[in-house]
């Protein structure tokens, strides 16, 4: 019954309403894509609410590609009288070259460095805390683009029928 009320509405609505169907199931679904991603990294920004001072931490140098190299750490931390070790890839600043990701790193083991937590979880930790601008953005962008296509798809019809009455 729904299968053939569905093929009725595509028959007399034409191709035109069938290419907006597909491009709402794309746009709906690279919108799920990015609002899913986002909605992960500003879960995690908001959860390493608390800081607190290394005890220790470790530095290495991390090649990604042949051009790209990021440093890693590998730090200790105490919370509430209880030690734990966490471990970090910072992905900003990236390094096109390993010695000036040498050089910085000389400088970066001279400096104290705070670590980030979940203060419900404080094994769950981070070196970096930043709040995701770009994926919200592709967020919020690829959301508008899935509404865009779904509010003039289905105006779509209304239109015709309004137009084809009128004749």
């Amino acid at each position: 019954m729904a299968k053939k009320m569905g093929s009725r509405l595509l028959n007399q609505f034409g191709n035109g309403f069938k290419m907006g169907i597909i491009l709402i199931a794309l746009a709906g679904a690279i919108a799920l894509w990015f609002v899913g991603k986002a909605s992960w990294e500003i879960w995690e920004y908001v959860s390493l609410a608390s800081e607190q001072k290394t005890e220790s931490i470790q530095w290495e140098i991390r090649e990604i590609n042949a051009s790209k190299f990021l440093f890693s750490a590998s730090y200790i931390y105490q919370v509430e009288g209880k030690k734990y070790a966490g471990k970090s890839l910072l992905h900003s600043p990236a390094y096109l070259n390993r010695p000036s990701a040498e050089a910085e790193l000389k400088e970066r083991q001279m400096r104290a460095w705070n670590v980030w937590f979940d203060p419900a979880h404080p094994a769950h930790s981070s070196l970096q805390r930043s709040f995701p601008l770009k994926s919200s953005c592709y967020a919020l962008l690829t959301l508008g683009i899935f509404l865009y296509f779904l509010f003039y798809t289905l105006s779509q019809p209304m239109v015709s029928r309004s137009v084809s009455n009128k004749i």
